[in-house]
């Protein structure tokens, strides 16, 4: 759900940019509407951003260690050393 909305929120982003800024062309001077147009689609980008690290937290452990793990590759069992946490 929450792929979908932010899914939804980009594609209203690009609509609503690309409703704005379809206006005949002109051949006078546009700075400060390049201006508005970035400034507006970085806000945009920062807060979409924002939301979805905010809502994927890293997890943190309080006990690891190295533990050696067998398994099968194919042709042979290995072990390999991994980092375990609790």
């Amino acid at each position: 759900m929450k792929k979908f909305l932010a899914s939804a929120a980009i594609v209203a982003a690009l609509v609503g940019a690309t409703l704005t800024t379809s206006a005949p062309a002109q051949a006078g001077n546009n700075g400060a509407a390049f201006a508005v147009g970035t400034v507006f689609g970085l806000t945009t980008g920062a807060i979409i951003a924002n939301q979805y690290h905010r809502n994927h937290a890293v997890t943190v452990y309080d006990e690891c260690h190295w533990e050696k793990r067998k398994y099968w590759n194919g042709y042979r069992w290995k072990t390999k050393k991994v980092k375990v946490c609790y």
